[in-house]
């Protein structure tokens, strides 16, 4: 149960960290480390963990200090690459569906057929086609 709460505790603070994926692996297995070595209650709640060690926020703000700047903002500029490449891919994907909802809309469009209007008695007349646009002699 304890184990548990830590496990979820870690995940929380490791969220919040800004470097590389070696060095958050290496920084929350410490801090998973040191809480497990800890006199903590098998009962504990997330609150209580909270009172005891403090949030995922100061906890995560605490191990990045430690961190080198060089390497934040490595990370910053990578998570950022992502964010760009994500929405990128989502507005190309969004226009192909726009693409083809146009395509399908126009292949489906009712098609229009020339008709011709024979007024009075040309109808009648045998040397008059109905098709024909021009009238014979």
């Amino acid at each position: 149960m304890k184990n548990d709460k830590i496990v979820h505790y870690c995940k929380q603070v490791g969220q919040r960290i800004l470097c590389g994926k070696e060095h958050r692996k290496a920084l929350l297995a410490g801090l998973k480390d040191e809480l497990l070595e800890r006199e903590l209650p098998d009962t504990i709640s997330m609150k209580g963990l909270y009172e005891q060690i403090g949030t995922p926020e100061v906890v995560a703000a605490q191990l990045q200090a430690s961190l080198e700047p060089g390497e934040i903002r490595t990370e910053q500029k990578r998570r950022k690459r992502r964010h760009v490449v994500a929405a990128a891919i989502t507005f190309a994907v969004l226009c192909v569906a726009f693409a083809l909802a146009v395509h399908f809309i126009n292949s489906h469009e009712p098609k229009f057929v020339k008709t011709y209007i024979i007024y009075g008695d040309d109808y009648d007349d045998p040397n008059t086609t109905w098709y024909s646009t021009e009238q014979k002699p």
